[in-house]
């Protein structure tokens, strides 16, 4: 069984596959995938894409403009990290389970870090300003709006950047990057 930098270099290229499949599915032809010298992926032939994975579960996202995407598995977590994703004023603004809540808000918020290209370090300034339905969220960071979608499989959310047009979402095994139907 892999770990450390092992386990994440081969979830990376799995990531990458399940990229290659986004932009076909969309028509979208990729070149090379750079990052910048902060990690932040560079457009690659003028497109935008994202990567994440979890040790079950791959996705990846492929666009025409700037996108962002995370995945999550559920789990149990401590009462300081409830503090640091969000406000007491963030989580009165959905009445759904906390742990559930927790990843929705953790995920739309890391979805729209990578857009910004920024990361985890400005997650203070990254807030949910709104809770719209079981699937999508809205958010302000630095004074721009964004909203986030969210797909739910196995235990796992998806947070993804709504920009504007259908986001049909295949949930990709991350040891194979394949489909599963």
């Amino acid at each position: 069984m892999l770990a450390g930098r092992e386990k994440v270099v081969y979830l990376s290229a799995h990531a990458r596959k399940a990229l290659a499949l986004s932009a076909e599915e969309t028509g979208i032809v990729l070149g090379a995938l750079e990052k910048n010298d902060a990690g932040a992926p560079l457009p690659s032939n003028g497109y935008y894409w994202s990567l994440a994975h979890k040790s079950d579960y791959v996705a990846a996202v492929a666009a025409d403009v700037p996108i962002g995407i995370d995945i999550e598995k559920i789990r149990a977590v401590t009462p300081g990290l409830y503090r640091r994703i969000a406000s007491e004023e963030e989580w009165h603004l959905a009445s759904e389970d906390r742990e559930h809540l927790f990843f929705r808000y953790w995920t739309a918020k890391e979805a729209v870090l990578k857009v910004a290209g920024t990361g985890i370090r400005e997650l203070s300034y990254c807030r949910i300003s709104g809770v719209v339905d079981a699937q999508l969220v809205q958010l302000d960071f630095k004074g721009e709006p964004f909203q986030v979608r969210h797909f739910f499989h196995d235990r796992h959310v998806v947070g993804v950047v709504d920009v504007g047009c259908p986001v049909e979402f295949k949930v990709a095994n991350a040891t194979t990057a394949e489909r599963i139907p």
